[in-house]
């Protein structure tokens, strides 16, 4: 998994709220319930301006514009984008506003990364293999359906699908993250405001 990428994006959010003179705590904590509820609405903010470019193609679609010249429309894509990204960008000061510190954050996203990952089955590469390993998950899941996907390396997984709408399903070994993100927290709790790195947090759990 890449690493590094969301503790740089966090720790420029950190510097801007340190210059508007918001709260930047060290310990995870809830800070006062007035700070929770205004950014509640920043986020709020940002998702419907997100959802207003939806509505807007919307709206050229019920005009009759071809779809085939909406989705080539960059003006359009760049307000999606911004909405999606201030998304983010909201969301992750709001995780540094509980005191849940860059190299934190992304020790909890790995921990949240490999949880999704996780509801793929890994497939080998030996067909005859990979066929009676389908079929032992057709039978286990006779409700699901078994799709066989692809990561970009070109490795096959299975993907165990709702038929009627395609959402993918968790596999019945699949654990919920929530123990390993709560070892983490407390660990950051723990070390107070000492220095230390995402790895010290998540250790050899990735």
């Amino acid at each position: 998994m890449m690493r590094g990428y969301l503790r740089s994006i966090a720790n420029s959010v950190k510097s801007f709220m340190l210059l508007a003179g918001q709260d930047v705590p060290l310990v995870p904590k809830f800070p006062k319930v007035k700070d929770l509820i205004d950014r509640e609405g920043m986020l709020v903010e940002e998702v419907s301006e997100t959802q207003e470019v939806i509505q807007k193609i919307e709206e050229l679609i019920s005009e009759g514009v071809p779809y085939s010249k909406i989705e080539q429309d960059t003006e359009l894509l760049q307000e999606y984008a911004d909405g999606l990204l201030d998304v983010i960008y909201v969301a992750i000061g709001s995780l540094i506003n509980v005191g849940i510190r860059p190299e934190t954050q992304e020790a909890l996203m790995q921990m949240v990364c490999k949880a999704n990952n996780a509801k793929f089955i890994k497939l080998h590469g030996v067909t005859h293999r990979r066929m009676h390993e389908l079929a032992d998950l057709t039978e286990k899941y006779p409700d699901r359906k078994i799709e066989v996907r692809q990561d970009q390396l070109g490795n096959n997984y299975a993907a165990i699908t709702d038929p009627e709408n395609g959402k993918v399903k968790k596999p019945s070994e699949w654990q919920d993250p929530k123990a390993e993100m709560l070892e983490i927290l407390e660990k950051s709790i723990a070390l107070g405001e000492q220095s230390y790195s995402a790895s010290e947090l998540w250790g050899s759990k990735i």
